[in-house]
């Protein structure tokens, strides 16, 4: 299981992948919400287990007594509250530069987790997820920090939360909840991936990398080759790829692992069951996808 982890104003880890917060109608990074507002935004977008909806709000008061009240079986349709809720975040966001993003690349502005858009559930804290998730559930935490071409191309502060302060709070809370979980670290950031492999040397650490697909003024961020290069001079275990390159030239694969590196990709191609077939056969390590069962199943017929 994936989960992008960033720290809020008041360095609490939270599991949220966007740099930032449009949900707020501003131009808000995460570092600069504290806990206590970014759960005001998480009930705003409440899901039907935490918001009663009307129906059954009248139900439990013409019965007048809440204890003696059957339960009444709830309806997982849209109720008129929660929809009005969902066309007044969109609204919100109308005027944020990731609104703006989204319309000049032909999308609608919405956010992942919006009621009404997607199946969702409430954001959490890194520490709730690891105590209301089984610990044979695996974990893949990757780290959010924005390189300074990133920050530059969504117009935020070209400084963000101190790199240090970061990786210790994420591993803090990782050494005290993890359990005997399985777990390792990834970044898109080359320093943060620097920094969990020196501090620590329990958890392995992967290079996250765009493949070069997009431009970056980094030169570790701007193709495979280098994405390799970084990776084995600071005797990181493996890469994580854009899955692109990878299913255009499956010769790519065995290229990573001749270099003594383990190899994954990343990527919207991989929920295509065919581009994930490509890539296992070409002898890929692990593969990220949203569509688990779809591409698991379709693997595992492969493999029989």
């Amino acid at each position: 299981m994936k989960e992008d982890v960033q720290i809020t104003k008041d360095n609490v880890p939270i599991v949220y992948h966007d740099f930032l917060m449009s949900e707020t109608g501003l131009d808000a990074p995460l570092h600069n919400v504290n806990l206590e507002q970014f759960i005001h935004v998480v009930e705003a977008q409440s899901t039907l287990a935490a918001l009663p909806c009307m129906a059954e709000t009248r139900y439990l008061e013409r019965c007048g007594d809440r204890t003696h009240a059957g339960r009444r079986p709830r309806s997982y349709s849209l109720n008129v509250y929660e929809q009005f809720e969902a066309k007044s975040l969109a609204k919100r966001m109308e005027h944020t530069f990731e609104c703006k993003v989204s319309k000049r690349k032909g999308f609608d502005a919405f956010k992942g987790n919006t009621r009404s858009e997607y199946i969702q559930a409430s954001y959490m804290t890194l520490e709730k997820l690891f105590v209301e998730l089984p610990e044979s559930i695996r974990f893949s935490i990757e780290i959010k920090y924005p390189m300074l071409s990133e920050a530059e191309d969504w117009e935020m502060d070209t400084y963000a939360v101190e790199l240090n302060l970061l990786v210790d709070t994420v591993l803090e809370t990782t050494y005290r909840l993890a359990g005997n979980r399985a777990i390792f670290f990834a970044s898109f950031s080359p320093e943060i991936c620097i920094l969990v492999a020196a501090k620590q040397d329990i958890y392995p650490v992967f290079f996250l990398t765009d493949s070069g697909e997009t431009p970056s003024k980094d030169a570790r961020a701007s193709s495979l080759q280098e994405a390799i290069h970084f990776a084995k001079s600071w005797h990181l275990p493996g890469v994580i790829l854009r899955s692109d390159p990878l299913v255009m030239s499956p010769e790519f694969v065995q290229y990573v692992k001749d270099s003594g590196l383990l190899c994954m990709s990343w990527g919207e191609l991989n929920d295509d069951p065919e581009h994930a077939k490509t890539q296992a056969k070409a002898g890929l390590d692990a593969i990220i996808v949203n569509s688990v069962h779809l591409i698991s199943q379709t693997l595992k017929g492969n493999m029989e």
